[in-house]
């Protein structure tokens, strides 16, 4: 099974799924049934109409063929989302912890006030 994040293996198992016709030529694209053989070739189950529709996304130029420079963008336009979204998670756990620190001495407080007499 190859790894994301070999991109050497990557393209190998691209190429090696990029078989068209019966000379097997290839044509360096992968049709949708290609693509299905390329992720059951990484271990993946995925439904037809799931590899359509990934497929779909991931074809910018519209030809109904993912070329390895569609996948090379698309993998890269994850990562760089999946990053901002670790970010934004980062922030807002720390707003969580800052709210729950906030709440935790409010109630301190309020706590302090009553022990004194003066929360009736």
């Amino acid at each position: 099974m190859a790894a994301f994040g070999d991109g050497q293996a990557l393209k190998a198992l691209f190429t090696d799924a990029d078989v068209d016709g019966d000379d097997g030529d290839q044509d360096g694209a992968l049709d949708p049934n290609e693509f299905a053989a390329a992720l059951a070739a990484m271990g993946l189950k995925v439904k037809k109409e799931h590899v359509l529709l990934l497929l779909q996304r991931m074809d910018t130029n519209g030809d109904g063929l993912m070329q390895w420079e569609e996948l090379q963008e698309w993998l890269n336009m994850s990562r760089e989302k999946r990053a901002k979204k670790r970010v934004a998670n980062k922030k807002t756990e720390q707003r969580r912890a800052a709210a729950k620190a906030k709440k935790s001495e409010l109630t301190a407080k309020r706590k302090a006030a009553k022990s004194f007499g003066g929360g009736r």
